[in-house]
């Protein structure tokens, strides 16, 4: 379904569906090498109709996000507006690959990492990538109380807000009428 190209889903919520990020599923032959997380990449890769993606509540792991993040990355052609990552047992490590994500990507503005493992390295490339990152309008890390360092809040606070103003200030450049 992700890899057609006559798919038109532009809402994909697989949320709390076990989805693994270390292994396949050996009773599928074509994937039984690949974990749950590499078969959803290979379909995102390719995907030009999708703008939510809602991935909460699984076990994505470090290994899942970073495919997942690496296949979107790849697809300069990718729409995704909204991802969930929430609650997927994700480090730094993981954070570093959605930063590197967020360096290239230009179509995100939401993006849910809360209720993971979150601590300053991850959040610290998070907020590295919203220097360059100018359509990120809201990132979710709820539950870091202490885990992230206050002054890294506040960057990335300060870079969402102003991705926010950016927009709005287009969007009004927009509704104004031709001279």
């Amino acid at each position: 379904m992700l890899k057609s190209e006559q798919s038109h889903l532009i809402v994909l919520d697989l949320s709390s569906c076990t989805i693994e990020g270390e292994k396949g599923d050996p009773g599928n032959e074509d994937e039984k090498d690949m974990s749950d997380g590499e078969i959803i990449a290979s379909g995102l890769e390719k995907n030009t109709f999708l703008e939510e993606l809602n991935l909460s509540s699984n076990r994505l792991h470090c290994k899942g996000v970073a495919d997942i993040s690496e296949a979107l990355e790849k697809n300069k052609k990718s729409k995704i507006k909204k991802l969930d990552l929430r609650c997927n047992r994700v480090s730094n490590s993981g954070a570093v690959k959605v930063a590197e994500l967020l360096g290239a990507n230009s179509t995100i503005e939401t993006l849910d990492l809360s209720g993971n493992c979150l601590g300053r390295e991850g959040a610290q490339a998070l907020s590295d990538a919203l220097e360059e990152n100018t359509t990120l309008t809201a990132l979710n890390l709820d539950s870091y109380e202490g885990a992230i360092p206050e002054i890294i809040l506040k960057e990335i606070a300060d870079r969402t807000k102003r991705n926010l103003k950016r927009k709005e200030e287009a969007l009004k450049d927009e509704s104004k009428p031709e001279s």
